[in-house]
């Protein structure tokens, strides 16, 4: 763990990166006492997030200024039988898109009467929805901590039932990988850990799984992906049912994505020259 009296550069640039995730905790002392003196040491020397520090305590002092409306037990009984029919709806391991469970909320909630809508402020009704809406999906979205796999992943998701970019350099530009049965469809520049990276989507049997090769920076910045290439030669991880492999090139990285269990072996890759 890092130690408030670390003085090197690359150390404190990493505690304050950490310390985004505590500022709030910090706020609503929700910290654990080593958590804190983390936190005011690096405080003592960061006026960006001291400063960031009293937008959140202005923000969380407002909200505690804030009326709180008293739902009626017809509004939360509404609400509870919609969530209970979206969650007996489920067949097997597929759930409902995000937005169909949204609309089997606000299907239970017309069943409220206007008067009780009415008595609860907007924000209110706004926040509720919000919950239900984002809550459980984002936090399955999130639940890999490191940014580069959240972007890859998600843009996979977003990509995979798409039209494919069409570009002229999609058939003279290779993929940094190939293996057995596959062949390059298309390839496009994207943004994958703050930092441009180049996508390419491969043709793998019948189906279809998306290369990136990001900058070395990016690939490199988290230390669980570091130790993992360090001890076996690359970082394998499942997200939201979709497989990751991270491999380590020239100057770069690599992430290869696609279905659960559909990923190529790491010993069957075939690297193309630089």
């Amino acid at each position: 763990m890092i130690q408030p009296s670390d003085t090197d550069p690359k150390r404190w640039e990493a505690l304050h990166e950490h310390l985004q995730d505590l500022l709030a905790g910090y706020v609503d002392h929700e910290l654990d006492s080593e958590q804190t003196a983390i936190v005011e040491a690096h405080l003592a020397g960061c006026e960006a997030c001291r400063n960031d520090l009293a937008r959140q305590q202005l923000l969380s002092a407002r909200l505690k200024t804030l009326p709180t409306p008293r739902l009626s037990d017809r509004f939360n009984q509404a609400l509870d039988q919609a969530v209970a029919d979206d969650i007996h709806s489920v067949s097997g391991a597929h759930r409902r898109r995000p937005w169909r469970f949204a609309v089997t909320v606000l299907n239970g909630l017309r069943q409220v009467s206007r008067p009780v809508l009415l008595g609860a402020s907007g924000w209110a009704v706004a926040l509720v929805l919000a919950i239900v809406m984002l809550g459980p999906f984002q936090r399955t979205a999130d639940n890999n901590p490191i940014p580069m796999v959240r972007d890859v992943v998600m843009e996979y998701r977003q990509m995979r039932d798409r039209p494919l970019p069409v570009s002229e350099e999609s058939t003279a530009t290779n993929p940094p990988v190939s293996w057995p049965k596959s062949h390059l469809l298309a390839t496009w520049e994207t943004t994958i850990g703050g930092a441009p990276a180049r996508a390419f989507a491969v043709r793998s049997g019948k189906g279809i799984v998306f290369q990136y090769r990001i900058d070395e920076s990016v690939f490199f910045r988290n230390p669980a992906v570091r130790q993992a290439v360090h001890q076996s030669g690359n970082y394998r991880t499942r997200t939201w049912n979709t497989d990751v492999i991270a491999l380590p090139l020239d100057n770069a990285g690599l992430l290869i994505v696609g279905p659960a269990d559909s990923l190529p072996a790491p010993k069957a890759l075939r690297f193309r020259p630089t």
